[in-house]
């Protein structure tokens, strides 16, 4: 089927048919769809192909056939389209050219299809893509989340051989126990020096920026940690001008002592050292030392000698952890004291440390007496040393002093020991005292107070007077709040803390004094309610702390900011009982 359509340029009207071309004109209309339905529906163009010598090309679309422009024989010029027919070669005569533009514009949609096909994949893939990492990273993440935490195989301190091993070092000093097996060389240094002038190391560090310079940190030896000891500790744990020197050969011929001296002495100075946390490594050494080899010791046989060195060794220890640096978490001043006592109730020699008089022990038993007692007051202990016990200090170099066996601080101690027996009895097996003791007690405390009042008294005598007054006023807080269950505010505690407040703002005390007054300050201060007496108390302890550098002090401060604050605001604590009062402490530190 044939479509013949002619038009002549420059005609203005339609030349005559032929009746062979009318009939082919009248299926123009009928044919022009399925023309243009086979051109946009066609999915190829077919080669361009010659139809004879010097005819233009024919274009094959599908099943149709567009050939190009030649004349016929009347003179009209055609377009021949061949619909539904086999391709075939045509005439000259009866073909045209076909419109080019026609042909690109095809083309070019058909290519912008095809990329556009391209274009659209891609975002249909990626999604599925992105949600497999999404959720294979979520599975790791919580597969990470739940995993154990790396294990920890070194110690804080350890020497670099052990570093080097991943074993756990046991801190020995100078040298510990695995280096010294294997044979190797032990180094605590927090830098280690090596040997770098080789081709290897000179590779290896190239580039990187190394300090010019680092901070000095100065090691100390023996000599000057027991010389420390001597000069500065010792005198801070002593009233009297006069302190027991350190025989440095006796030292030399017992370790446990020794190691216990250091451990005390490094620690202590570097509190008051600016460089505290470039000395922290050496201090914290230095204890775990004194501590191993003290209970290596302990499991071994005991003689006199060694019970007196283990006995101040652990002196030692609890001024260490009971003063100087008090540690809060593992309550090791309670277990130290414990410790003691257990001590002296397997010493056979204690007796002849009353008899020396004058040397090391002396001192030690002294400081070891009054923390017991105030530990035992403030826990509901027994102490271990009874009323009786007191007075035979008399004429010895105690930390408080050479004092007669009848004075008045002595027998205000044996008074706070019968105290704190009682205590002891309330809390655990009565509910109340005696009322016949404590009426003794209180007229022996008042006693004690007529008699200081009637005698003439010098300036020094003034400020031991004052001194002895503190002590006796906390021993009549505690014959009130522990075994009398008062309340804080009861006027009778209040009276005796007004009592002892004065003697503490006033100016009788000397600063010598004035820096062993710890626990009466601990005791009437957490039970202060005026302004002016909290301010009393604060200016106390600025005075005593720049002096003592004990951790201690700055514990004592923050638990009675924390005890006025709750007087002010928790009237329930005003009703607490002793033991409550200073739980919070009182396995914590060992204040005198």
């Amino acid at each position: 089927m044939r479509i013949l359509k002619a038009e002549q340029q420059g005609w203005t009207h339609p030349m005559p048919l032929s009746p062979r071309c009318r009939a082919e004109s009248s299926l123009h209309s009928q044919l022009t769809s399925s023309y243009l339905t086979a051109l946009h529906s066609s999915s190829h163009v077919a080669a361009e192909r010659p139809t004879g010598r010097g005819a233009p090309p024919t274009y094959l679309f599908g099943s149709s056939v567009i050939s190009g422009k030649a004349p016929c024989r009347s003179g009209v010029h055609r377009l021949i389209v061949h619909a539904g027919l086999p391709p075939r070669p045509l005439h000259a005569s009866h073909a045209r050219v076909a419109s080019l533009p026609i042909v690109v514009a095809f083309c070019a949609l058909r290519l912008s299809l095809l990329l556009l096909l391209l274009l659209l994949l891609p975002r249909y893939q990626y999604p599925n893509i992105l949600t497999f990492q999404h959720s294979h990273r979520q599975t790791t993440a919580h597969v990470s989340h739940k995993a154990m935490p790396p294990r920890i195989r070194t110690v804080e301190g350890s020497c670099w051989g052990c570093k080097e091993r991943r074993v756990i070092c046991d801190l020995t000093s100078p040298s510990c126990e695995k280096c010294t097996k294997i044979g190797r060389r032990c180094d605590y240094g927090k830098v280690r020096l090596r040997w770098t002038d080789c081709v290897a190391s000179r590779g290896r560090l190239a580039g990187k920026k190394i300090p010019l310079c680092q901070a000095p940190v100065l090691h100390k030896n023996t000599d000057h940690h027991i010389l420390y000891f001597e000069n500065e500790l010792l005198p801070r744990f002593n009233i009297s001008n006069t302190v027991p020197r350190v025989d440095l050969k006796v030292l030399s011929e017992d370790p446990i002592l020794l190691q216990s001296i250091i451990a005390c002495a490094n620690a202590h100075a570097t509190y008051r050292s600016a460089n505290e946390k470039a000395l922290s490594l050496s201090k914290i050494q230095d204890r775990n030392t004194a501590l191993k080899m003290f209970r290596k010791q302990l499991m071994s046989t005991q003689s006199d000698d060694t019970s007196s060195s283990l006995f101040i060794s652990n002196v030692l220890l609890c001024i260490l952890d009971g003063i100087i640096e008090p540690i809060t978490e593992s309550s090791a001043t309670h277990h130290h004291l414990m410790g003691g006592k257990a001590i002296l109730r397997q010493w056979k020699g204690l007796r002849d440390v009353f008899q020396t008089k004058y040397e090391l022990p002396i001192l030690m038993l002294s400081i070891f007496a009054t923390m017991d007692l105030t530990h035992a007051m403030l826990i509901g202990d027994d102490p271990y040393f009874d009323a009786s016990t007191w007075p035979e200090f008399g004429d010895s170099q105690a930390w408080w002093g050479n004092v007669k066996a009848d004075d008045d601080y002595l027998e205000t101690m044996g008074i706070l020991s019968q105290l704190a027996t009682l205590g002891h009895e309330v809390r655990h097996f009565r509910g109340t005292a005696p009322i016949g003791i404590m009426y003794s007690i209180q007229n022996a405390l008042e006693q004690q107070a007529s008699r200081q009042e009637e005698a003439g008294q010098t300036s020094e005598q003034k400020a031991w007077a004052a001194f002895c007054a503190t002590y006796r006023f906390t021993a009549s807080v505690y014959l009130y709040r522990a075994l009398s269950a008062l309340d804080v505010d009861h006027p009778l505690v209040q009276q005796a803390v007004s009592d002892c407040m004065d003697v503490i703002g006033g100016h009788d005390l000397t600063d010598k004094l004035h820096h062993c007054i710890l626990f009466p300050v601990l005791i009437v201060g957490s039970h202060c309610f005026e302004s002016e007496q909290r301010l009393a108390i604060r200016k106390s302890i600025a005075q005593t702390a720049p002096y003592l550098s004990f951790e201690a002090l700055r514990s004592l401060g923050s638990f009675l900011e924390r005890r006025w604050d709750e007087l002010d605001t928790s009237p329930t604590l005003r009703e607490s009982n002793w033991w409550t009062y200073f739980d919070e402490i009182a396995n914590v530190t060992c204040l005198f």
